[in-house]
């Protein structure tokens, strides 16, 4: 009897030991909530004696008129979450889903 399992996502640790964090950059993107235009990696950041991962974001903050009618306009924002070693792909992403989901409501 074959046991089916679901592929885990790779933890934070796993990525810090291949240096690769493209699955994470890619999560990122294939999540990004409209009124989201940009996820932009800045840092990782150990500075206030845990460890965060900064981002830049463009969120759409209002819309401007001009001759071509209604469009978004967007502001850039920074954002960071604390995370561990032992957090998955898919908890950073929910983290950060949640700072760029309460910037676009607010």
């Amino acid at each position: 009897m074959q046991v089916l399992t679901t592929p885990q996502a790779p933890t934070l640790f796993e990525m810090d030991l291949e240096r690769d964090f493209s699955p994470l950059d890619e999560a990122l993107e294939a999540a990004r909530p409209y009124g989201c235009k940009s996820i932009e990696f800045i840092d990782d950041n150990r500075k206030r004696g845990y460890r965060a991962l900064e981002y830049k974001v463009q969120v759409v903050a209002g819309h401007e008129h001009d001759e071509d009618g209604w469009s978004p306009k967007y502001e850039p924002h920074t954002i960071s979450v604390g995370v561990r070693s032992r957090m998955s792909i898919d908890s950073i992403v929910f983290l950060l889903l949640g700072e760029i989901n309460h910037l676009i409501a607010s």
